[in-house]
């Protein structure tokens, strides 16, 4: 699924914990091995809830919102956006028309309107 969003060398990079000392002042995290774990599980979580909430109207992950990072990069502590990801495995499997993804969270964002 991550495939679907981001390019393979930058998922490569990123798991291999080869980001450059550039790619990890953009993201603000320090790599290690959990944060692989952290970052795939959040993913999963996000993946998750969304088909939750094609069963049952809503769905939740406290956890996700990952939505700052690019399809070759990360930025704003976000690794994988889990959001496109989710969204992607939705709608490719045309198991909706369309999607909505409510962002509660406060700051001042990156500009990222569109991915991809």
């Amino acid at each position: 699924d991550v495939l679907r969003v981001h390019c393979a060398g930058y998922v490569r990079r990123f798991e291999a914990g080869e980001f450059s000392a550039a790619e990890r002042r953009a993201t603000g995290l320090q790599w290690s091995p959990a944060l692989v774990r952290r970052v795939r599980a959040v993913t999963g979580g996000t993946v998750c809830a969304a088909f939750v909430a094609l069963r049952q109207g809503v769905g939740i992950n406290l956890g996700g919102g990952a939505h700052h990072a690019f399809r070759d990069r990360g930025a704003g502590y976000c690794i994988y956006n889990d959001e496109v990801i989710a969204m992607k495995r939705i709608l490719e499997g045309g198991l909706a028309g369309r999607v909505l993804v409510v962002d509660l969270d406060t700051h001042q964002g990156s500009k990222r309107v569109r991915h991809g």
